[in-house]
């Protein structure tokens, strides 16, 4: 059986996203699962996997499993691990199918139910999660996380006695301190959300004391519902993280992009000048300035923003693509295309890269280029179901090439 403390750990390395595409073999230049290789091991495509989540490339990484699954359709594990990557970009159904099928497969499989309750408390149905954690439970009473995610559920229901009844089971039953840091600071929050700012801040006290860093935590948790595009809940632990770990950079730098793609820029902005106060030699701060100058159409400031950051670490790609996409907004091809080449040259498989260029292309009306970097980023991105407008725009690209 798959324990469920195993994905746990698989979950919280999968969330790292800040830096998700900076460290990409150099043996892999293209995407390699275009179809499955038969002559390749079922534990071949699992490492490839494995490899790909680690790194952030969780399309790849449902592609790779896939094909595991292909070659050993019995291997329960292979569908947990689909299921899981599943549930770290958003599409819930198909985790639940995956899940389900272990669930069927292997009605004493925790890991299964395990996965079922995050999925549902993901989607908000939180009687379906209670009844998986309830299962699980009745299995073993002893294990914490069904506890802990009881306890988040009923503060969700306004329920406060079964929320801080289950959260302080769980702080009983844990064994290590990240993890009774964490217990620590929902218990925090729970009060705080009931109002007893008074009950809360011992337990806030005990969290930050115990695990200076537990701000990472919420982080981790932020870049897992921003990858499914959750960008509410990713708010919402992202101000945790940094209520917690107030200098916790990275938090900055991830909520910043949060609030550039809620359109809050000022907000953005904010976050953007913190980054620089508590790192000035560093590039992300001027590179997240510099994407909020785009959207407010400061091309100049924008620029010079990313030349800056350049300056600062000349492989850092974002500023990079930043200045790309600068260059594109002012017809500045050439230089577009030079900026964005050298991201992918560094990047191979950064989806966005090759969206980036096929702009380029289709500006430089250069159609079949840019139809072919669309349909690179479709493989990179999880296809045509998950990206119905680059199929559109692949579309109006190829009737305009049979009406020339």
């Amino acid at each position: 059986m798959f324990p469920f403390s195993s994905i746990v750990i698989i979950l919280c390395c999968f969330f790292s996203l800040a830096n998700a595409f900076t460290s990409i073999r150099s043996d892999i230049t293209v995407n390699p699962l275009e179809t499955c290789d038969i002559s390749k091991t079922a534990d071949e495509y699992t490492d490839l996997g494995t490899d790909y989540s680690n790194r952030g490339l969780y399309f790849l990484a449902i592609d790779s499993f896939t094909c595991a699954i292909r070659i050993e359709p019995t291997r329960m594990k292979l569908y947990l691990d689909r299921s899981t990557m599943r549930l770290v970009v958003g599409q819930y159904e198909r985790a639940i199918s995956d899940a389900k099928h272990v669930t069927d497969a292997e009605p004493d499989n925790d890991s299964s139910h395990f996965l079922l309750s995050l999925i549902y408390f993901d989607q908000e149905k939180y009687s379906d999660a209670l009844a998986e954690t309830k299962i699980i439970l009745e299995k073993n009473n002893e294990q914490p996380f069904p506890y802990f995610l009881r306890g988040k559920i009923y503060v969700e229901l306004n329920d406060k006695t079964q929320a801080l009844e289950a959260l302080n089971e769980y702080v009983r039953l844990q064994k290590y301190s990240v993890s009774l840091a964490e217990g620590y600071a929902e218990i925090a929050f729970a009060y705080e959300h009931f109002g007893d700012m008074i009950a809360a801040i011992p337990y806030f006290k005990k969290a930050t004391e115990l695990v200076p860093e537990i701000g990472t935590v919420y982080l981790s948790q932020a870049q897992k519902y921003r990858a499914a595009s959750n960008l509410k809940k990713a708010l919402r632990s992202l101000d945790r993280a940094i209520r917690l770990t107030p200098s916790l950079v990275s938090a900055y730098s991830e909520r910043a992009g949060v609030y550039i793609d809620l359109k809050i820029l000022s907000r953005a902005l904010e976050d953007c000048d913190k980054v620089i106060q508590l790192q000035p030699q560093k590039p992300d701060g001027y590179t997240c300035q510099g994407v909020v100058d785009i959207k407010l159409g400061k091309t100049t400031q924008a620029i010079e923003d990313f030349n800056h950051a350049i300056a600062l670490d000349k492989h850092f790609i974002s500023a990079y693509r930043g200045r790309a996409i600068t260059a594109l907004n002012t017809g500045d091809y050439s230089s577009a295309l030079l900026d964005i080449e050298f991201a992918i040259k560094s990047e191979q498989l950064n989806g966005t890269n090759y969206q980036i260029r096929a702009q380029i292309h289709t500006a430089s009306a250069n159609v079949t280029e840019a139809i072919a970097d669309y349909e690179t980023y479709l493989s990179l991105h999880g296809g045509a179901d998950a990206n119905p407008s680059i199929i559109e725009e692949i579309q109006r690209l190829k009737e305009k090439i049979a009406n020339l």
